[in-house]
């Protein structure tokens, strides 16, 4: 018989391994599931539902209600994507800077596979997300001027 959650978590406060175990267990496939969605990339996911995790066990206190842990972990595991989503974009990005102002030693190919790796990424992100990001660095569009499109979307 399942624990009920509200014990689970009051338990994981305590810091108590079983428990910790069985919250991992029990919410880890989900978790994966989502990261999985948001990222297209399962090292990504599972690098941002590890550190969802650490996280949320870290700040279990910050909880209030104990049965709001499903949503509160899918808010945590959202910001560890888009954080993870940020890094891999501004890894690509000073990338593209320094292929821009001949720092790089990469072929014309090379560059062309650069390129379309970044083309395939924001393909690959869900449509709101991609959505902004092409308004936001394709189109230069400003942050108003983004939220406005994607709110008629």
């Amino acid at each position: 018989m399942k624990e009920p959650l509200a014990a689970l978590v009051e338990r994981c406060r305590r810091r108590e391994e079983d428990a910790i175990a069985e919250l991992v267990s029990r919410f880890r496939n989900w978790a994966l599931d989502l990261a999985n969605a948001l990222l297209d990339d399962a090292s990504l996911a599972e690098d941002a539902v590890q550190e969802a995790f650490t996280t949320a066990l870290l700040r279990l206190n910050d909880l209030w209600d104990p049965l709001a842990f499903p949503g509160w972990l899918r808010q945590i595991v959202r910001t560890q994507a888009n954080r993870l989503l940020r890094k891999r974009r501004e890894v690509c990005l000073e990338d593209e800077t320094r292929l821009q102002q001949g720092g790089s030693p990469m072929s014309e190919p090379e560059r062309n596979d650069l390129r379309e790796y970044v083309r395939e990424v924001i393909r690959g992100l869900p449509p709101v997300i991609r959505d902004t990001t092409e308004l936001f660095y394709h189109d230069k569009y400003g942050c108003s001027s983004v939220i406005t499109a994607v709110r008629r979307h």
